[in-house]
């Protein structure tokens, strides 16, 4: 971070922490502030005084005077500090998303698995409760039909210091209950409780301190990296014993509405992975670290991890609510041609949270195009010459086919891959179909990143576009808000690229198609412009004949970097397919089928300025620059020569030919 990234942070930060107010807190308000920006930032003297001034005008009542002022300023330099200096913007990779709601960076999960602590359940009592405080404990344990465990009584009921005397310091002489191996192991209470009120429930909870949230669906080492990343004010994590990883987040509530509120915005917080809906009351219990369940413990990992305090994780929280800034030495720097966000093309043509629309007219075949091109990325084929960096991740979720259309057409396109066993394993792991006709706007992307990061999908598509924007998109606000406003939030959030299917208008005239370049092309879909502008990379599906299914393949915005080829292995950003005769399948159409395609496509068109050449030369052009047998390349002059394209003349024995327009 440049200095000015700094202090452009540090002001968004500040103005969002708390006022000081003389007599309620006002000077350690005040210094707290001084030292985020001195230590926390750590930014020169001279930054901070300036902020420092300004935030006194606006958050400090009454306002410091200017000596008061440097000499909080001055003890948040000199004095000693638990957190390392500049530990606020170390990194500064964004956690949390525009929607509020908690990014995981996938890429770290292994680094942040730590190896297991040797704390003992008498640090659990400690560290999580306060002197006088009534827990509530109990391996008392039934067990469901299915083998599950469950505490059978509503607990035991005693002080944090009654149980250390009693059961948890060394020579206890109830040490044995718990030091026991039992196959269900033992339970805690999250909360304290009120004096004399046994019952366990949660009206006798006496502090609303903690929320528990564990992951059932989730490896550990995504549980723990999910709440090491999180910055969550987190008491305590706890391996069950089982598969999921407890945390108490630590939310210090003064009320069971406030408690309410913050268990809520933590829930929401971590949707995007869904936690386990079940633990949503104060009184809830939790697995006791320290004892064993069966011949595995109950492992307590680690205790105060994340923000110091549930005040300090809003203010985080807010603070990564201002734009991401990349300075001009980073832009300098960057190995473009390394770039370790390519996923699809030989160069940067899609790149993480990319974004990809496929336009081609009404009735082509474009479900079954899309079956091609997601079993071809999810075992790591190219298509068409366009390559992908891995097998990818892919859900396609679409609006018009049933099963039986899915299956004919998985069936058709699978069947003319020629697959190996392992690909076939790669189909069905990374390769996940969706049906959803009813979601559209808002409620549509939530569903999406909701698929996109339960699956962590490199790529989801979406088919087609229409049935799922809930406007009208000829309207820029319209499909500018869903694609530019939602949509997009996510992609940079997961860096899953979208593809979107949508339909090409109107045909135009053979009038307005002669002057069409591959770029006008891009354009052609319904709707606002903006889509073409907003989206990364555009590829045209057109029919070029009206009796045969042959089709233009267009890569018709940033093509160069994809990958396409011609059946030579020339470089280039149109192909023609066609359809397979005894499959659902796309396939390259050979230059046999070219001369037929003269009447509706024109490919020849500029062959009417040539000048004039030997029918041996014009042979031999035709065979190298457009890949014909020579039989076809008569073919192709016959027919240049019946559409007037070109004009023979006859020089004694030798005939050449001229371009009608020469």
């Amino acid at each position: 971070m440049t200095t000015n990234d700094k202090i452009t942070a540090a002001k968004a930060y500040v103005a969002k922490l708390p006022h000081a107010v003389s007599g309620d807190g006002g000077h350690p308000a005040t210094y707290r502030t001084a030292s985020i920006l001195a230590h926390g930032f750590a930014l020169d003297f001279s930054d901070a005084w300036q902020i420092l001034q300004d935030w006194n005008l606006t958050h400090c009542s009454p306002p410091w005077s200017e000596k008061e002022l440097r000499h909080k300023l001055n003890d948040a330099y000199v004095k000693a500090h638990d957190k390392p200096r500049g530990w606020i913007i170390k990194g500064r990779e964004r956690q949390v998303g525009s929607n509020g709601r908690f990014v995981l960076d996938t890429s770290k999960i292994a680094e942040l698995v730590d190896a297991q602590t040797p704390f003992k359940t008498v640090d659990v009592l400690l560290n999580c409760f306060d002197h006088g405080d009534i827990i509530c404990i109990t391996n008392d344990a039934g067990q469901t039909e299915d083998g599950r465990y469950f505490p059978a009584s509503k607990g035991f009921f005693l002080t944090r210091e009654e149980w250390i005397n009693k059961f948890f310091s060394e020579g206890a002489p109830g040490a044995e209950k718990f030091n026991t191996p039992l196959e269900s192991g033992a339970w805690i209470r999250i909360n304290p409780f009120q004096p004399d009120k046994f019952d366990g429930t949660d009206s006798s909870v006496s502090k609303y301190r903690h929320v528990l949230i564990e992951f059932d669906r989730k490896p550990k080492a995504e549980q723990l990296a999910i709440f090491q990343q999180s910055n969550l004010p987190i008491s305590l994590l706890v391996d069950s014993g089982g598969k999921s990883i407890h945390a108490w987040v630590r939310v210090d509530a003064e009320s069971k509405e406030q408690w309410e509120q913050r268990r809520n915005k933590v829930y929401e917080y971590l949707s995007d992975h869904e936690p386990d809906p079940q633990n949503k009351n104060p009184s809830r219990w939790s697995r006791l670290g320290g004892v064993f369940r069966g011949d595995k413990e109950q492992t307590i990992i680690g205790f105060r991890i994340g923000s110091e305090s549930w005040e300090a994780f809003e203010t985080w929280v807010e603070s990564q609510d201002f734009p991401d800034e990349i300075n001009p030495t980073r832009l300098g720097e960057y190995d473009v041609q390394n770039d370790p966000n390519k996923v699809v093309g030989l160069g940067r043509y899609l790149t993480k949270g990319g974004s990809l629309i496929v336009i081609g007219q009404s009735g082509i075949g474009k479900s079954s195009f899309v079956m091609q091109m997601a079993c071809s990325w999810a075992i790591g084929r190219e298509l068409f010459g366009i390559p992908v960096i891995k097998p990818l991740k892919i859900g396609v979720i679409q609006a018009e086919c049933d099963i039986g259309d899915l299956a004919q057409s998985y069936q058709g396109v699978t069947s003319g891959m020629d697959l190996k066993p392992e690909e076939i394993t790669l189909l069905n792991q990374n390769l996940k179909f969706f049906k959803e006709s009813a979601k559209t706007g808002r409620d549509f992307v939530d569903l999406m990143r909701k698929i996109i990061t339960r699956l962590k999908l490199d790529m989801i598509v979406v088919d087609p576009l229409l049935s799922y924007v809930g406007g009208d998109v000829s309207k820029q606000d319209v499909s500018s808000n869903f694609l530019r406003n939602m949509v997009q939030p996510v992609l940079d959030e997961t860096g899953c690229i979208i593809v979107l299917i949508h339909h090409e208008g109107k045909p135009k005239t053979k009038d307005a198609l002669s002057g069409e370049t591959i770029s006008d092309m891009a354009y052609s879909g319904l709707g606002s412009s903006d889509i073409t502008n907003w989206v990364r990379a555009v590829i045209n599906i057109r029919r070029e004949s009206k009796d045969k299914p042959i089709f233009s393949f267009n890569l018709s915005k940033r093509g160069k970097e994809a990958g396409l080829r011609m059946p030579d292995g020339r470089s280039t950003l149109s192909i023609k397919l066609k359809h397979a005769e005894d499959k659902v399948q796309w396939e390259v159409s050979h230059p046999v089928q070219a001369f037929e395609l003269l009447r509706v496509g024109q490919q020849y068109a500029h062959f009417g300025t040539k000048p004039e050449t030997t029918r041996k030369a014009l042979i031999e052009e035709l065979i190298k620059d457009y890949s014909l047998s020579r039989d076809q390349a008569e073919a192709v002059i016959k027919a240049l020569i019946t559409n007037a394209v070109m004009v023979p003349r006859r020089k004694g024995a030798i005939i050449t030919y001229v371009g009608s327009k020469a």
